[in-house]
């Protein structure tokens, strides 16, 4: 499923709203999520799953067209874990 596919989703069942008002109500909502896990904040959205971010240390790894060994930076990534209910 794609944004706009979302969207006409949230047009389709709310039907008081256009469909820009829908594209405009997922963009925000992504908005808030990127901007939260951005500030480091984790989200947590009953019966669907949490969103947090993790941060992965430097480590040691081998270039694969070289063979040479060399350090991968650390970094921050996004975890998603599915609520129990989500869980199939």
């Amino acid at each position: 499923m794609t944004k706009d596919s979302l969207a006409k989703v949230v047009y389709d069942l709310h039907g008081g709203i256009s469909y820009k008002e829908a594209q405009k109500i997922i963009d925000n909502m992504l908005d808030i999520i990127r901007t939260q896990l951005q500030k480091g904040d984790k989200i947590m959205l009953t019966g669907f799953g949490v969103f947090h971010v993790v941060n992965r240390k430097q480590r040691r790894g081998i270039n694969p067209q070289s063979g040479d060994s060399i350090m991968i930076k650390s970094r921050k990534y996004v975890s998603f874990k599915p609520s129990k209910i989500l869980n199939f």
